[in-house]
């Protein structure tokens, strides 16, 4: 595929005639029949000609600079690259230096694609990073694809059933990404000439680029009712079938595009990283080392048994073929983004942090750095996060933490950590309480749908206590948008909501629990299921058996609504239930019978590169006393580099009429504060 990044460069198929006086016979007659093979669009047949003439009769310049334009055109990059750097020892222009400069830049070459550009532009300064030479460059084409879209226009304006000129116009829009001028004069051109069946391939492979891909599917699949045993179009029509996740359709046309044309690389390789990434490992792995034996190719060869490996999950072999290839071609697109996902699979989180940081070099706009960045974020890249955060409320509670975790993958599937936090509890007319805990967990991938969880913590308190608390859970992926969670927990009873947690949400806000060294037996069950695009809809009923014989029974239904036209946006709504057996002893906690609340709100989050901030407001309404209460939580997000990050989150809540176990109350108030820092190595 020809990017659109090569701006100004006219791609033409007659770059020359052939130099019949110098020509054998033989040779002439092989690059004929690939000119034949290259209008019917059987484009690898073509390539074979046209290698095989230039083999015949190597000085021929009109051989070899038709054979760069046309590997060019096809995106046949790292054959382009030799070609135009073979063809630049027997004829220098700018165009054909423009030629060489892109296709080092495909194949990742920066350095070299640089100063090859700097023979067209020699006034790029020296001086500039690689990323700002790069910018200017591409700058520059552009400018010089506006002067030829003008020019072409004045043309059509005096000659407006040019064909040429109008194909070479869209070409050019394309190029320039300007995809409705382009499909606008594209279907002109479709209408005029409906049997042109290379414009069809263009026009196709130009929805392709511009993310069209149900249309791109629904033209290329014409073509093949057309044109079934052209292998060409049917490896073209499985990338956009691949990028659309239709790996069966791919998988068909890729086997029979390879019945066709057996031995193609392209072909082979795609099918082989097809295969990887089905699972069929002794398929996939047979093809890779069928293509390690072609040695004119040798960057096509090693990264397909890179990314071969990566999809079966052999990641750090792939770690280390995809750095190998770097080392070669340090800015090759395909390796970078290989290196980013097996790095962060691996945990090697700076390997995959400086492999953005090239990426962003060679073109910051591209928008899948930013999914590179959200994958680095939460992947099992070892990581040290250091918090604390302060709560308080108008019963004159308050509680303070501060700790640190490490956080990281032992082996591929298994998620642990271990950490370490103090804790004080303080409220008027008592003694302040601290506690030190250490704590570890692991979290288990067992089956693709099916996960286990456990925590185990010391807590060590100044008041003559220590607990040893236990979680256990088990998550269940019903379907693709549905998940099941059943949970055990011993924890002390003022842990119902963990430190660093949302103490809003912890009925416990009184110092009396851990006066009294309580502790809870918890058991829960939550359901998630996801019911249309926007919507899902969730539950949680949890049972509680408390040291001191008392016994709570809570539950909790609600509904989310994600509108599609403001993604940034989520309506929520819940129905509260909480219920104690008995009164708690000493009132050391909150201590309800048959409460029922109802809960509307909305949230809404923003997201970047580097920067994220959101706010959530909440309306709560008890059943029974009829009292209102507002929560408002805001918070922001920075990532300082790819590898560090500082969050601080701020709650307030207020209520004006609450409900105790057999009388109402008034005013009550809560606010807490998180602060967070966490590094990635």
């Amino acid at each position: 595929m020809f990017p659109p990044c090569l701006l100004g460069i006219l791609i033409i198929f007659m770059v020359l005639p052939p130099q019949l006086s110098a020509a054998t016979e033989n040779a002439n007659k092989l690059f004929m029949k690939g000119l034949s093979l290259e209008a019917s669009l059987q484009t690898f047949e073509a390539r074979n000609y046209f290698a095989e003439a230039i083999h015949e009769e190597p000085d021929n310049s009109g051989y070899r600079e038709h054979n760069a334009w046309f590997l060019n055109e096809y995106g046949f990059s790292e054959e382009a690259e030799k070609a135009f750097l073979n063809l630049t020892r027997i004829k220098s222009t700018d165009i054909i230096y423009q030629g060489l400069g892109w296709n080092q830049l495909a194949v990742g070459h920066l350095t070299d694609s640089i100063a090859t550009y700097r023979r067209v532009f020699p006034d790029i300064s020296t001086t500039m990073l690689e990323s700002q030479a790069l910018a200017e460059i591409r700058h520059r084409l552009s400018d010089d694809n506006t002067t030829k879209i003008t020019n072409l226009l004045i043309h059509l304006s005096h000659s407006p059933s040019d064909i040429s000129a109008q194909q070479e116009l869209f070409r050019t829009y394309a190029y320039q990404g300007l995809w409705n001028d382009a499909f606008r004069i594209g279907q002109q051109i479709r209408n005029e000439v409906p049997n042109d069946f290379h414009f069809h391939w263009e026009f196709a492979r130009a929805l392709f680029w511009s993310n069209q891909l149900e249309q791109a599917d629904s033209e290329f699949a014409l073509m093949v009712v057309s044109h079934p045993d052209n292998a060409f179009i049917l490896w073209e029509w499985a990338k956009v079938q691949l990028a659309r996740n239709k790996l069966k359709e791919a998988g068909n046309n890729l086997e029979t595009a390879l019945r066709l044309a057996p031995t193609t690389p392209e072909i082979i390789r795609d099918l082989a990283e097809l295969y990887a990434r089905l699972g069929y490992s002794k398929k996939s792995l047979n093809l890779a080392q069928q293509l390690l034996q072609n040695k004119e190719r040798p960057l096509a060869a090693t990264l397909t048994e890179a990314r071969c490996k990566h999809f079966l999950g052999s990641f750090a072999e792939a770690q280390q073929q995809y750095k190998q290839i770097l080392a070669i071609y340090p800015t090759n697109n395909e390796a970078l983004w290989g290196l980013t996902e097996v790095s962060a699979k691996t945990g090697s989180a700076y390997d995959a942090a400086s492999a953005i940081t090239v990426l962003k070099n060679i073109d910051r706009d591209d928008p899948r750095i930013h999914a590179l960045r959200e994958f680095l974020k939460t992947s099992n890249a070892p990581r040290i996060t250091v918090q604390t955060d302060w709560y308080s409320n108008s019963n004159k509670y308050s509680r303070f933490n501060i700790g640190f975790d490490f956080e990281g993958s032992p082996w591929s599937g298994l998620l642990a950590s271990t950490g370490y936090t103090f804790s004080s509890f303080s409220q008027s007319d008592f003694n302040t309480i601290n506690r030190q805990s250490v704590f570890a967990q692991a979290e288990k991938k067992i089956l693709r749908f099916l996960s286990i969880a456990g925590r185990l913590d010391g807590n060590f308190y100044d008041n003559q206590q220590n607990h040893l608390n236990l979680s256990l859970s088990t998550t269940f992926l019903l379907t693709s948008s549905g998940v099941v969670k059943l949970s055990y927990d011993h924890i002390d009873l003022i842990d119902t909501e963990p430190a660093f947690g949302n103490q809003f949400y912890n009925p416990i806000v009184s110092i009396g629990a851990v006066r009294l060294k309580l502790t809870t037996n918890g058991y829960s069950a939550y359901l998630r299921q996801g019911i249309a695009k926007e919507l899902a809809l969730w539950g949680k009923l949890t049972y509680g058996d408390y040291s001191d014989n008392n016994h709570k029974l809570s539950s909790v239904i609600g509904i989310d609504y994600s509108p599609v036209i403001f993604p940034n946006i989520k309506a929520f709504y819940s129905y509260f239930f909480l219920d104690y057996s008995h009164e708690a002893p000493e009132h050391a906690y909150f201590d309800p019978s048959n409460l029922s609340a109802h809960t509307i709100g909305v949230s809404y989050d923003i997201k970047s590169d580097y920067f994220s901030y959101g706010a959530k407001w909440s309306l709560n309404y008890l059943q029974r006393s009829g009292g209102l209460s507002n929560t408002i939580s805001a918070f922001t997000d920075m990532h300082i580099t790819d590898l560090q990050r500082v969050r601080c989150d701020a709650k307030f809540f207020y209520q004006n009429r609450g409900e105790n176990r057999d009388s109402f109350s008034g005013y009550y108030s809560a606010q807490q504060f998180l602060l967070s820092y966490s590094i990635l190595f």
